[in-house]
Order: structure tokens, then sequence, then C-alpha cells
């Protein structure tokens, strides 16, 4: 079967195809703008405009390409609009997987139920919508810095589980570094999503229980998580 990424370009979304399309040639992207820009200062803090340079130099030695250069790209404004469900109905018996894009509409879900999946940095159980690693460690709730792979359904991240994967830190970890931990987490997730699915051994399980959901983190907040997570790792990696 055919696997279709629905993504937003960035270094790390960059990544997370290039990594998938060393394995798997029969790959397309569907790509949208979006939806809040890295210039909104009541959101973004500094250390997410240094990310993505950290980004570019960690995985791509400063040689950052287009999507286009790894995989047949087709971008839309919105992944909700007409042109995205027209263009991904004719695709509809491949494999999804959504990392990082508006919360889809029923009508596009609908398309592929059984084989609709969604990327999820954080433990769905505790923590649903926006920057919820974030919020998990402005909790103090470290144990929930997962990675989880589910089903995609009509609610916000209260699909069937497929695989969870914990993030494994050290004393040089810091909070610029957990998305390139989470990403490379999903690329391992879809890997293993994938062979499941042609062994046809692939399994979920039901959430008992739904998070909370939560909103984008505002800025003075990360300032706060940042110190929160510095102090976790000297606590817990500093002898390392």
């Amino acid at each position: 079967m055919k696997l279709v990424v629905l993504t937003t370009e960035t270094p790390h979304h960059t990544f997370f195809v290039r990594e998938l399309a060393k394995e798997y040639n029969n790959l397309d992207v569907v790509c949208e703008y979006p939806k809040v820009t890295k210039y909104d200062y009541k959101i973004v803090h500094d250390y997410e405009l240094r990310r993505e340079n950290y980004e570019k130099k960690i995985w791509f030695k400063d040689q950052y390409n287009k999507l286009e250069e790894y995989a047949s790209v087709k971008r839309f404004k919105s992944i909700n609009s007409i042109e995205s469900y027209k263009y991904l109905k004719d695709l509809r018996n491949c494999i999804f997987v959504v990392f990082g894009t508006r919360i889809l509409k029923k009508d596009i879900i609908d398309l592929n139920k059984d084989y609709f999946f969604n990327l999820h940095g954080g433990d769905p159980a505790k923590y649903r919508g926006l920057d919820t690693h974030l919020w998990s460690i402005y909790h103090k709730d470290f144990s929930s810095l997962v990675t989880t792979l589910h089903r995609l359904d009509e609610g916000v991240d209260t699909g069937e589980i497929v695989e969870k994967e914990t993030l494994i830190f050290n004393k040089n970890t810091s909070l610029m570094n957990l998305r390139i931990l989470n990403t490379e987490a999903c690329v391992k997730l879809v890997k293993n999503l994938i062979m499941n699915i042609k062994k046809k051994s692939l399994k979920t399980v039901k959430q008992k229980n739904n998070g909370k959901y939560f909103s984008a983190m505002p800025a003075e907040l990360k300032e706060k998580t940042l110190r929160i997570f510095d102090q976790f790792i000297i606590e817990n990696y500093n002898n390392d």
C-alpha cells in the first residue's frame, strides 16, 4: 500500500519524510501551510526560533532541502479544503499518517478509517491537543514524555493506541533537543506500523480515558518550562 504523510513543511517534518523515503519508494506527501507562524511572539519562545537552525545543523548539516527532494508533494492552504479532500479521495486506499496538521474533518477521516493514523507528542490519556510535551514538563509529569501513534477518529487524540515510545534523555539533553527525540521516535513508530500492516499483525488498544485538552502554551510559561526541564536533567542525569 502507498504511504501518504499529511504534514506541514518544517525541518522536523522534512527529516521525518526523508527517513521514511529511504525505505519506502511508494510515498506521497500532502502539505498544508501552518496555522501559527514562528513570529507569533505571544506563543513562540526564543528557543523555538533558534531550534529550526539547530535541527537543520543536526539533521541536514545545513544543507536543508524542500520536501520535494524526497517525495511527491501536493500542497494546500488547508488540509480540510475541498481541493485537498478531492485529492485525498483518489488516494483513499492508502495508509495515511498525520504529523502536525490541523484537526481533520470527518469526511476526510472517513475516506479510510482503518488506515488513518496520527502521531502525538505526549500521552493522550493525560494530555491532548497542543504542546503536550511542554505541558507534561510544566506539570512535572516526566513519565508522560512519550510519543504516541494512534488511529485517527473524530475526537482530538482519542483514537485507539497503536504504540507508544518513551523518550530517552541524557545529561546533554535540553528542551532544544526534545523535538528531535520526538521526531526520531515518530519515524520508528511508523516503520513499525508499516511492518505490522504488511504482516497483518496490527493490533490497537482503546484508550481507557481521554486526557485533558491543552491549547498552545504561552511563551511566558515556556520560559518556566525550560527551567523545570533543565533542573530535571541535572537532578536525574548529572552522573551519566
